[in-house]
């Protein structure tokens, strides 16, 4: 197996080890009455703390704790990084993957030696189905076309005669939108940019608009793949991170059931129902996308 392809597995594997040594310890804590890196030794008693609270456990017990508490505080940034690293290079990309991924760096180039850039800037938007924040996505308008950049991951491409439409409304009621009909092959269309008519963004997305589509380049493009690509493309490693995905909010769920219910109550029934639900729509995304 390449490095390339070995990478989502070693992210795969360092979330799920980060993931099994911290919920086995809140299990853990919670059954010991509390845990020894919160707890004392006073002689020879040994107490695990919770809350302010001691509770007298075997020496054995404590040291146990002790190991599985450092372990835990260890492990969770390298499961944060093996998260991070999924969501930025797999789990993102491919809910943004157009009808040809992989194509996009020689359309890239062209694009932006086309002339010079009319805007540029970090409005945020939404692709596909990955909605990115201000700060998140970079847009830089060219006379040959758009070349989106969402932080952490790759460009893609739009160029000018693959524009069919510029529309501009407003998305989830509170933002102003501008949204791109498109025929390019890197991203799903429509995407939307954060932005009004009024402002620069929208002037220069305006004018690209104004040239149309050229009856060969719209036979070119329609005759590529659909988008998302054949089925079964979707890799193994994506499909164990949507497995992941699921288990982990199942065994949240399990967790609230078990033990932050009969602590916390209602609280306790909120974390339950929430994690549920999130379990639910992941296996109801996972079913329906194969991820």
């Amino acid at each position: 197996m390449s490095r390339r392809r070995l990478r989502p597995w070693l992210a795969i594997a360092v979330l799920i080890v980060a993931g099994t040594i911290g919920a086995s310890f809140v299990i853990e804590t919670a059954a010991l009455g509390g845990d020894a890196l919160d707890g004392r030794v006073v002689g020879s008693h040994y107490y695990v703390g919770s809350r302010g609270g001691y509770t007298e456990v075997a020496q054995v017990l404590w040291i146990l704790s002790w190991i599985h508490g450092v372990a835990a505080w260890v492990s969770f940034p390298f499961g944060l990084l093996g998260g991070w690293w999924l969501l930025t290079h797999s789990i993102f990309p491919a809910a943004m993957v157009g009808r040809a991924p992989g194509r996009a760096s020689t359309r890239i180039g062209a694009i932006r030696a086309s002339g010079p850039i009319a805007w540029s800037g970090s409005p945020g938007g939404v692709v596909g189905s990955v909605n990115m924040t201000i700060g998140m996505l970079g847009v830089a308008i060219y006379p040959g076309g758009v070349v989106g950049t969402p932080r952490f991951m790759t460009p893609f491409a739009i160029r000018t005669d693959e524009i069919r439409q510029i529309k501009f409304g407003r998305r989830r009621f509170i933002s102003s939108t501008i949204e791109v009909d498109h025929e390019g092959i890197d991203v799903p269309s429509p995407i939307f940019f954060y932005g009004g008519q009024g402002s620069a963004l929208g002037r220069a997305l305006a004018a690209l608009a104004e040239h149309p589509l050229d009856s060969a380049s719209r036979d070119a493009v329609r005759s590529l793949p659909p988008v998302g690509g054949p089925p079964g493309s979707v890799p193994a490693s994506l499909r164990a991170t949507g497995l992941l995905g699921i288990a982990a909010a199942a065994v949240i769920a399990l967790i609230g059931l078990l033990l932050v219910v009969p602590q916390f109550g209602l609280i306790g029934v909120l974390w339950t129902a929430f994690a549920s639900l999130i379990a639910l729509w992941r296996a109801r995304q996972y079913r329906r996308y194969g991820w």
